[in-house]
């Protein structure tokens, strides 16, 4: 017996909350540098704060709330609070098909603190300043985040940098149902990374026997069949890693741009020892949603040094450790949009069931890297890449599917800086 589970993904109404800090006074203000992003710090501001709800894009409703009319979402997915409201607030929300757990939104006005701003500027001849210069210039020359016209056919064509975007699945099954090709739910979704392999985020996936679609800048369309699966979120019990593989029946063609991955010159690691390892990520890129196409901007321009416990652990012979699965832009709440995405703006996205595995990518010496995919902060290194492509060969070979390794590995790029 078969059982599926329905991705939270398609039922919550909400799935995590971006919070966000509205400053109504600031005094004290100073021009700081932290590597190479330029922000400003105030010593006295005044703030408060709202939310950007991440779910499943359906409209909501409240349940229940702590204190009587407090919170407004005339502006859903943005969560504010009412005129008067100062206290934190617990509230559980429902749409169609599911209701959450009770959230706690912090609504005190904090006065008097010290607050960062986001970075403004950063310093000649970084990666931040060359990667935000030409994410910058394609946005300002999108009339719309709309990478797709009506006929699902590539759209803003000499603006967007298509070929780079053509490894991504046009097409794909029911991420739910086997073998169901089209239908509710489908859409497109993760990223080839060689001419047979496939990868994105584990907590839901494709199937063996699933038949996958891309399209080429010419708008052809290529079919190939998925015949090996690894999901490591169902598979390791207790150290969930939010990343699955997936294995092509037959290699893509040279139509189909295979991305080279973002090396550790883009992970934001200033330093590293057996135990542990410190990172300050900088750079810009731009994010592709995976079910309607709309490309988001954004900048990563972190003002701090962060150290992370590596808390290393092995599973069938591969070696995982935190430094190894690091991903500096894996969630939306790690990262600004760049320029502003607030509803009603031209890049504004309201998030869909199924974006996340959206890639990430990033320019690098050449043109664009595929830098991450939206998940819960999970990506592998170049190197990490490699060991799992060899993993879900040796596990074709075993099941028969495949005669014999496929030797292919990633290719790592250059920073544009080169």
């Amino acid at each position: 017996m078969i059982i599926l589970q329905t991705s939270e993904e398609v039922l919550s109404p909400i799935l995590s909350l971006a919070q966000n800090q509205i400053i109504t006074s600031a005094a004290g203000t100073t021009e700081l540098t932290h590597r190479s992003a330029v922000y400003n710090q105030s010593s006295t501001a005044t703030y408060y704060n709202e939310y950007l709800a991440l779910g499943n894009g359906e409209q909501i409703s409240i349940v229940s709330q702590s204190v009587a009319n407090a919170l407004n979402i005339s502006a859903f997915p943005k969560i504010t609070r009412n005129s008067g409201v100062n206290s934190y607030v617990t509230a559980q929300f429902s749409n169609s098909r599911s209701t959450t757990n009770e959230r706690v939104f912090d609504f005190r006005t904090i006065n008097g603190t010290n607050f960062r701003y986001p970075a403004h500027a950063a310093v000649a001849g970084s990666l931040l300043k060359i990667t935000s210069d030409i994410v910058g210039d394609l946005a300002a020359a999108m009339t719309s985040n709309v990478m797709w016209d009506g006929n699902s056919n590539r759209a803003q064509t000499s603006v967007i940098p298509h070929q780079y975007l053509t490894g991504h699945v046009w097409k794909g099954g029911n991420w739910g149902i086997p073998g169901i090709l089209g239908g509710q739910g489908s859409g497109r979704r993760f990223m080839a990374v060689t001419k047979r392999h496939v990868q994105a985020c584990g907590h839901y996936q494709y199937y063996v026997g699933e038949t996958l679609l891309f399209k080429d800048v010419n708008n052809n369309i290529i079919s190939r069949q998925v015949i090996e699966v690894v999901c490591f979120n169902k598979e390791i019990a207790g150290a969930p890693i939010d990343l699955s593989i997936y294995l092509l029946d037959q290699d893509l063609p040279s139509s189909i741009t295979i991305l080279p991955v973002m090396g550790a010159w883009g992970k934001g690691i200033v330093s590293e020892t057996s135990e542990t390892f410190t990172v300050c990520p900088q750079f810009a890129g731009i994010l592709l949603n995976n079910n309607d196409g709309h490309l988001s901007p954004f900048i990563a321009a972190q003002q701090f040094d962060e150290t992370i416990q590596k808390g290393a652990f092995t599973y069938q012979g591969l070696n995982f450790d935190r430094s190894k699965l690091y991903s500096a832009i894996g969630t939306r709440t790690t990262i600004k949009s760049f320029p502003s995405s607030s509803v009603g703006d031209k890049f504004y996205h309201d998030t869909r069931p199924g974006d996340s595995g959206s890639p990430f990518l990033v320019p690098c010496l050449g043109g664009w890297c595929y830098a991450s995919h939206l998940s819960n902060n999970n990506h592998p290194t170049s190197s990490l890449f490699n060991d799992l492509i060899a993993f879900i060969d040796a596990r074709a070979i075993a099941s028969g599917v495949l005669p014999s390794a496929t030797g292919y590995t990633v290719t790592v790029a250059q920073p544009p800086t080169a």
